[in-house]
């Protein structure tokens, strides 16, 4: 089984959280075992506290999440590049402003497309009612053959409707 990688939202907050960490001067490996242990959910809690393992054994930050197959390349490759440079705090910091307006673009398009969903919904029920309520009125015979040839198309409708 292949395991999902992580959300955009958690993905901002892991790298914002670790970024905050490394600011206060908290190592890698010990930074993701504090963000495990307040971790509530039991995969992200034990894959928090494996990455912590293995970073405490001198593994690089971005090989240990490059091991998970959770992250995305790109993130494995700016961590890699923050750890070269020397500058893993500002790496983080960018990834976690990265997913975050990912994930709120995302949000955005979803609620853009709900309204025309629901509208079209709508439009398909008022459509069906309409039909339902037409074909009740000429079988019932409310309406006559006359009233439906005077409509555009009607003489269609009428042999279709076989109307005497």
């Amino acid at each position: 089984m292949k395991n999902r990688c992580l959300s955009d939202m958690e993905l901002s907050s892991l790298c914002g959280e670790l970024s905050l960490l490394i600011h206060a001067g908290v190592g890698a490996a010990d930074g993701l075992s504090l963000l495990a242990e307040e971790e509530r959910g039991g995969a992200q809690r034990e894959l928090l506290s494996s990455m912590a393992r293995e970073a405490d054994c001198g593994t690089p930050l971005s090989a240990v999440m490059r091991q998970t197959g959770r992250f995305p390349l790109y993130v494995v490759g700016l961590v890699e590049v923050g750890e070269r440079s020397g500058h893993l705090e500002e790496a983080l910091q960018a990834l976690s402003r990265y997913y975050e307006g990912r994930d709120g673009l995302a949000r955005q398009v979803r609620s853009s497309l709900l309204y025309p969903a629901v509208l079209l919904l709508v439009m398909l029920a008022v459509i069906i009612a309409a039909a339902v309520y037409a074909g009740a009125a000429l079988l019932l015979g409310a309406v006559d053959r006359e009233e439906v040839l005077a409509l555009p198309g009607g003489e269609k409708l009428a042999r279709l409707l076989r109307l005497k």
